[in-house]
């Protein structure tokens, strides 16, 4: 079965055939660095992982470049850096940081190729060059603009008419402009903020610019998808697919992608809301899988609501296939014939369909447990096996568990023990002791155990920290 995808350019599904045959090129939109990444970037992140998964299972992993950049100016940087008393280079390096650390441990791979905006200034300027030759821009007291009207085919993306956008009009003001439509190539310089010389004079690029210049340089004029969240179809990708069409010709990106937002009780996850949740948040009360299924569970391009309610019911879940894998001591067959049937490769095959992927990992637990209870071990931890493997793919089963190191399961028995005795401090000086590991106490009516935040989790590498935890809390719980 080929790959399949809903473009959201022609609003169908399509099947899925790559301009260069056995080759893929994806570029996805990535972080503007202004704060700690929120779940609404995170499920970005992850989406086009399992994305990229398939893509490699498809023709080979190192026939698939991935691109992804970072928006390292902004006018949030910008304000943020304003607000912190710094600049904006430390604003964007420290919080690109941050992604880089959040995105790794959800399991998420680095990009072929992941270059910010700053460092491709001579692309823009080229492709501004050419779009003033074109008559499709036009430069004005230090800015540039492009010249909506003039590009026959906007409003393709978005489904929308030129003439009826003004009603809803969601534009960029500026001086010089000569239509409300028009949106900023480059921007000029203002009091107080960072400027680059250009040849229309000092400033710093308009956002669409960046990815028309960083996509051609690493993915070419035209390529195979281009994705992002769908709060970025208007005004960004139209105006980014406009100025890259008008420039180069061509389809500019063949397949376009768009994924769905995170909502806290119906509302959009946003900083400008003051309503996010970032990932250290989350996993004080949860492991990072719990966090994993939340995104599999729902297709990629719907929105998905977060509440805490779903989050105890998918740890459940969670905690359901792992006591499977751990009672059966089971490990993943070496290779990918596990990966068959095809009932579970046919709906990742259909439009990265995770949660019909998901459901065959229940319907293997099913069988395994199923196979546990009647004392068929062999073909419990075959099962087990399978679960495993499929759950890898997905990203699921990364971390280590702690039945692995007798220091933590001596840590495990002293901290019950305190809170038997209603120790609580002492408790609770346990479980801060192995968040400064990197490690989270898990507690439920059977019991606790402890896991890994980070994919490459080793329990016994934590084993000399453990032992003096153990010396300093023994004595009080005896």
């Amino acid at each position: 079965m080929p790959v399949r995808v809903q473009n959201t350019l022609s609003r169908s599904l399509e099947t899925l055939t790559p301009l260069k045959p056995g080759r893929i090129t994806m570029y996805v939109c990535g972080p503007t660095v202004y704060d700690d990444p929120h779940l609404g970037h995170l499920r970005s992140a992850f989406a086009f992982e399992i994305v990229r998964r398939v893509l490699d299972a498809e023709v080979g992993a190192a026939n698939v470049t991935f691109v992804r950049n970072v928006t390292d100016i902004d006018d949030k940087i910008i304000q943020r850096a304003a607000e912190r008393g710094t600049d904006w280079a430390t604003i964007a390096k420290t919080y690109h940081e941050a992604y880089l650390k959040d995105t790794a441990r959800l399991g998420v791979r680095p990009p072929t190729h992941e270059p910010k905006a700053t460092e491709n200034l001579e692309g823009m300027f080229a492709i501004i060059r050419q779009l003033i030759e074109r008559g499709a821009a036009y430069a004005s007291e230090g800015s540039v603009y492009f010249s909506v009207r003039k590009f026959a085919a906007y409003g393709a993306l978005s489904h929308q008419k030129v003439d009826e956008m003004l009603d809803n009009w969601r534009g960029e003001t500026g001086d010089g402009k000569q239509d409300a439509l028009d949106f900023a190539l480059w921007k000029r310089t203002k009091a107080g903020e960072p400027s680059w010389d250009s040849p229309w004079g000092p400033g710093r690029p308009g956002w669409h610019i960046e990815c028309s210049a960083m996509s051609a340089r690493f993915c070419g004029e035209e390529f195979d998808i281009h994705g992002g969240g769908k709060d970025l179809v208007f005004p960004h990708h139209e105006n980014e697919r406009a100025q890259s069409m008008a420039c180069f010709g061509g389809h500019f990106a063949k397949t376009w992608i768009h994924h769905g937002l995170v909502t806290i009780e119906g509302r959009k996850m946003s900083k400008s809301l003051g309503n996010f949740l970032t990932l250290d948040s989350f996993l004080e009360k949860y492991p990072v899988d719990v966090l994993k299924l939340f995104f599999l569970q729902s297709h990629y391009s719907q929105d998905v609501d977060f509440t805490w309610e779903k989050m105890k019911a998918l740890q459940e879940a969670l905690r359901s296939m792992t006591d499977l894998i751990e009672k059966t001591s089971a490990e993943a067959p070496e290779g990918g014939p596990m990966l068959k049937p095809e009932n579970f490769m046919e709906p990742l095959r259909n439009d990265f369909n995770t949660p019909q992927a998901l459901a065959v990992l229940f319907a293997i637990l099913r069988e395994g447990n199923a196979k546990l209870a009647a004392g068929d071990m062999a073909g419990a931890r075959s099962a087990a096996g399978e679960l495993l493997q499929k759950g890898r793919f997905l990203g699921l089963f990364a971390a280590a568990r702690s039945a692995a190191c007798p220091e933590i399961e001596e840590i495990i028995r002293l901290r019950a023990a305190a809170r038997a005795k209603k120790l609580f401090t002492v408790s609770d000086r346990i479980r801060d002791g192995l968040a400064k590991m990197g490690l989270r106490v898990e507690d439920a009516k059977d019991g606790s155990r402890v896991l890994g935040l980070k994919q490459d989790f080793d329990p016994a590498a934590h084993a000399p920290e453990l032992r003096k935890l153990i010396a300093e809390v023994s004595g009080e719980v005896r």
